[in-house]
């Protein structure tokens, strides 16, 4: 690509993201629009900037389904069901396929805000044609795509927000975090597994859910697992710990060894606790059942020390992440003393124990993660305060990534 090229994409990719805060701040200043649509994102449509990364993905996909739309025996399931010309066809992930009106709500004197409400026709086209199969290819696109393929000129504000890798708010504040991050700054791409908690944080409405039933199965295997090996950590790292032996010259960065140890996990055990938990469905034998398989790796490592884990809980393992004692002490001193507390009390090897405490402090506290805290901070003073706040508002956007960001552009946030 020539540097014209690449500016050119920039600016598109640029003018999208102005489009898209445009639409979001005038539907939240609309109360009117709020009351009817409430956060329903994936229903809200904005205008899809031509060459921009979302629309060169969508792009084809757009135009496979619109052409699939053209099949002759679709024409007797739009009469039937008096489908009009100007309809909107959406297509999700899984290959349902809906149809809509192009909607309008506004109040307050606001522009309006241009939306759908998807009518479910998948039933009308199974068995129609080759629609099944081209239907199912498709779903492919759409994952790729934020999750949804529209035809027409527009997306959704949700597939947008899920195609750039950001949270999609369900209330006002957050959705007000949103514009903040988007008016400001564009931040990096999350790491792999984000702040490592996806499935042990899973909103209520995941069919990944940790509680009750589904953490007993996990603990019955965990003790399966863990019969005269000790931790399961130290059970699952032990390729880590031969390769950080003295002199072998394996000197690797956490991250890396992270990703091998739960690589490792997966491989050993992902299957079996998929199946255990009835996960091994045919939706997640793809890659997708991969990356389920080293997040349920995280919960078992996690569960394992501490089978009480619960994502607002301020204790790991009887450790205080929040003692007072840490008043005006650098934030770096807590994460010390966690990995002396998994060596000491846990039995975690020594060469596992930073691992685990990123793991563990990914989803507790990922402000003792960030790594370019300046030396003078101290914890408890207000400075520390506005630093952790914002910490936790791009954490809440973008789960993992503040422990990419410098503190130059942390602040930004705050």
């Amino acid at each position: 690509m020539k540097p014209t090229d690449n500016y050119a994409y920039d600016s598109t990719n640029t003018l999208q993201k102005k489009t898209v805060s445009r639409i979001i701040t005038n539907f939240i200043d609309d109360k009117y629009a709020i009351e009817r649509l409430a956060w329903a994102w994936n229903e809200i449509l904005v205008p899809c900037v031509e060459d921009s990364a979302l629309d060169q993905t969508h792009r084809s996909g757009k135009l496979s389904l619109s052409i699939l739309l053209r099949h002759d025996d679709f024409l007797f399931v739009r009469a039937r069901r008096s489908i009009p010309d100007n309809a909107i066809f959406l297509l999700d992930e899984n290959g349902r396929l809906y149809f809509s009106y192009r909607n309008l709500v506004s109040g307050n004197d606001r522009p309006a805000t241009t939306f759908v409400s998807p009518k479910e026709i998948t039933i009308d086209v199974t068995g129609l044609g080759d629609f099944d199969v081209n239907l199912k290819l498709l779903a492919k696109v759409a994952a790729a795509s934020g999750g949804w393929i529209l035809t027409g000129d527009e997306v959704t504000v949700g597939q947008w927000l899920r195609y750039n890798g950001l949270q999609v708010p369900d209330n006002e504040q957050d959705t007000r975090n949103l514009l903040d991050l988007l008016n400001f700054s564009t931040l990096p791409a999350p790491p792999k597994h984000g702040n490592y908690w996806t499935l042990l944080d899973a909103p209520e409405d995941s069919p990944y859910q940790l509680e009750g039933d589904n953490r007993a199965i996990i603990l019955d295997l965990i003790q399966s697992d863990t019969l005269n090996v000790g931790t399961l950590v130290n059970s699952l790292g032990e390729h880590l710990l031969i390769d950080s032996t003295p002199g072998n010259g394996a000197t690797t960065s956490s991250n890396y060894r992270l990703q091998q140890l739960l690589e490792n996990a997966a491989s050993r055990h992902g299957q079996r606790y998929l199946s255990r938990l009835g996960w091994d469905t045919e939706e997640t034998v793809t890659k997708q059942s991969t990356e389920l398989s080293e997040q349920l790796m995280v919960a078992a490592i996690l569960f394992d020390l501490d089978p009480t884990l619960d994502s607002t809980n301020t204790h790991f393992a009887g450790f205080d992440l929040y003692s007072k004692r840490y008043f005006k002490q650098h934030p770096t001193q807590v994460r010390t003393e966690l990995e002396a507390h998994l060596i000491k009390n846990l039995h975690v090897a020594p060469a596992l124990a930073p691992l685990v405490s990123q793991m563990i402090l990914a989803g507790m506290a990922p402000e003792y993660l960030f790594t370019d805290w300046p030396s003078s901070l101290q914890m408890g003073t207000p400075a520390w305060v506005i630093a952790t706040q914002a910490v936790h508002l791009v954490e809440t956007l973008t789960p993992g990534v503040s422990r990419q960001l410098t503190y130059q552009h942390l602040m930004g946030f705050s």
